[in-house]
This record gives structure tokens, sequence and C-alpha cells, in this order.
């Protein structure tokens, strides 16, 4: 993969007041190494209407809050931790919903294919230290990357994220789960329909260039959804802990 570049300043402010993103996540930084390729990208999702974008981050939240209420009847137990945690949960599904926008308006078909959180997930490592969870996430998110929120939850609570993972492991045997990251990004192309993003090749990029970017898109066009869903569960596993929400009811 390579290691992440930063953006350059003017695009990484730009995308962050456009898009009201608090950082830039992943997919970003990934495809920041194609820099001609990111400029001509951005201009193009750009263009269209800003309002949609926003829309779309509450529809998806809201799907994700459903689903959490229906599937998420364990409380997870953070003590004097359980603010920062919900700023964490609220920063990450503030960025997730229009970088799944961006991802799905570049992405052209499956030339990639990813196992993302599909039962039968992998059997889980021997060890039981931050590295073994860790590469257990990566392991069940298709072997990629490990998805930005479960690196910052690891290192920042230490002693909360293996209760964390261990409940969300368990969510993909809820057939809830699936139909629920099907609808994220089934709304997501219904408002990317129209819109004509620019190819690799247009931009002036290589054919490894290409596909490069190509794989990128298609892994965060499955995780994206998929961690808005994940994130909406702690979100309301977090609330039952705190015994703000009743077992299976939204808050």
């Amino acid at each position: 993969m390579g290691e992440e570049k930063l953006l350059a300043p003017d695009l990484d402010a730009r995308l962050r007041e456009e898009l009201g993103m608090p950082f830039l996540p992943t997919v970003f930084t990934l495809l920041s190494k194609h820099e001609r390729y990111l400029r001509g990208a951005v201009d193009a999702f750009l263009a269209g209407p800003p309002a949609a974008i926003e829309e779309y981050g509450l529809r998806a939240r809201r799907i994700g809050s459903e689903v959490a209420a229906a599937i998420v009847n364990t409380p997870w137990q953070t003590g004097t931790s359980a603010r920062p945690i919900e700023a964490l949960i609220d920063a990450y599904n503030q960025v997730n919903p229009p970088s799944l926008l961006f991802t799905l308006f570049l992405a052209r078909g499956p030339a990639w294919t990813f196992r993302v959180m599909d039962p039968p997930l992998p059997e889980p490592p021997s060890g039981h230290d931050g590295d073994a969870l860790l590469a257990d996430v990566r392991a069940c998110h298709g072997g990629f990357n490990i998805p930005g929120f479960w690196r910052e939850l690891e290192a920042g609570w230490p002693d909360h994220v293996a209760s964390a993972w261990a409940l969300v492991r368990s969510l993909p045997a809820s057939a809830g789960f699936s139909r629920a990251r099907a609808a994220l990004s089934s709304l997501a192309m219904e408002r990317t329909v129209g819109a004509t993003a620019p190819t690799p090749s247009q931009l002036g990029c290589s054919g490894a260039h290409a596909a490069d970017i190509a794989k990128v898109l298609a892994f965060y066009a499955i995780v994206i959804p998929t961690m808005v869903i994940e994130i909406e569960c702690l979100r309301h596993a977090l609330a039952l802990g705190a015994g703000d929400v009743s077992p299976g009811r939204g808050r």
C-alpha cells in the first residue's frame, strides 16, 4: 500500500470546509499519492449541490441508529471515558457519510472484491494484546487496512477497545447489520446518479496508478458504510452503559 501522504494544505482546508469535516479520513490520504487525480475528483464532486451532502449524513446516521436500537442490547461500560469516546464517535460519523458519497461518486464497479464483516468471520488470533486485536480488526475488514476509528480507539482507550470489538464482532450474525449497510450504500448511490466523475486516465494517471486508485476506492466503498453501522451500534451500546436508553429502544 505504501506510506500515506499528507494532503496539500490548500486541498486539506478546502475539503474540511466544504464537506464539514473535522479531519480527513484515510481514503483521502491514500488518494493523496495521486494529487492531480484527487484535485480533479474533488472539483467534480464539489460541483454538485452541497445540501445533498449534509442531508445524506443525517439519513445515514439515522439508518445506523435505527439498526443499532434493533440489534444491540449489550451495554458498553466505559466509566469516565464515555464522553471522550462519544466525541470520537461523533467525529467519525460526521466524516464517514460525505466520504462514502465521494468514494461511490468515483468508484466504477467492483474491480476488487473485499470481504468486510461478512460471516463467517476469520478465526481470531491467539494473542490478547492491542496488536492482536488490531490484526483481527484488519482481517475482519478485508485485510487491506485497519479502519481509522479502531486505530484511534485502541490508541486512546486500550482498556475499553476489547469490549467494543467483542460487541461489534458479534453484529454480522444479525441480518439487520448487512441490510442497514446495503441501505446506506444504496442511498449514497442514489445521491450520485447522473453525476460524472473523471477517470484516472483522463487526469493523466498511469495504468499502475489507476489500479491503485481502483483498489482504494473498492475497499472504502464497502468499509465506510460498514463503519457507519459499527459506530452507531457502539454509540447505542455506550448509551445503554450510561443508562440513557432502555435495551432495544432508540434514544
